[in-house]
């Protein structure tokens, strides 16, 4: 009797975990499940500041060149300025 007793005490033990084990592997499948979709939409967000960076960049390369020639032609006004500006100085220097 007692081994019977035993061997059925076994069996609800091993059946109960058996039914742990499954429910923790059904919650382990869904966390799997959401973590790959939140990979996906991470992947896609990173493709989509991967584009928006390129678009960037190929805009600044289309902007670099006017802005540089812009810059130049600034620092030659700057410097014909100032040309002028030491000029007018030294003129009312030597009118004085």
């Amino acid at each position: 009797m007692e081994a019977i007793g035993e061997a059925r005490r076994r069996a609800c033990d091993a059946r109960a975990e058996a039914q742990a084990s499954s429910a923790l592997k059904a919650a382990i499948l869904s966390d799997l499940r959401e973590l790959q979709a939140e990979r996906e939409r991470v992947v896609a967000k990173l493709a989509s500041i991967k584009d928006g960076l390129k678009r960037i960049e190929s805009e600044k390369t289309g902007i670099m060149p006017v802005g540089k020639r812009q810059s130049e032609l600034l620092g030659k006004a700057h410097s014909l300025i100032k040309e002028a500006h030491n000029r007018m100085e030294l003129s009312i220097i030597l009118n004085k």
